[in-house]
């Protein structure tokens, strides 16, 4: 098990196993890894789906983690650099730190 799992997929990709659209699978991809991380461990996960809305994709990776039987005990929403603005206050780049529960 790791202290720090990081994902950052990127928006849309194609590979000889399929296409991975972030909207319709982050779960797929977010759920190995919280499992690969410790209890106690933490998941820094990315999104960068201008249409998924923050609260709505946080809730999803609780929803997720809990499911597998990992549920997080503090998810910490990272706001993006000020240098790295949003015309329309909906920031694309959504980043948290998912904290496994220690037991």
């Amino acid at each position: 098990a790791f202290d720090v799992v990081v994902l950052d997929p990127p928006t849309w990709t194609k590979t000889a196993a399929g296409a991975v659209d972030l909207v319709r699978d982050y779960q797929s991809l977010f759920k190995p890894c919280v499992l690969a991380a410790r209890p106690g461990g933490t998941v820094l996960a990315v999104n960068h789906v201008a249409s998924v809305e923050l609260d709505e994709w946080v809730d999803s990776l609780e929803r997720c983690a809990k499911k597998a039987g990992r549920p997080l005990e503090d998810v910490t929403v990272l706001p993006p650099e000020q240098d790295y603005p949003s015309p329309d206050g909906k920031h694309p780049l959504k980043m948290a730190l998912a904290r496994v529960a220690a037991g």
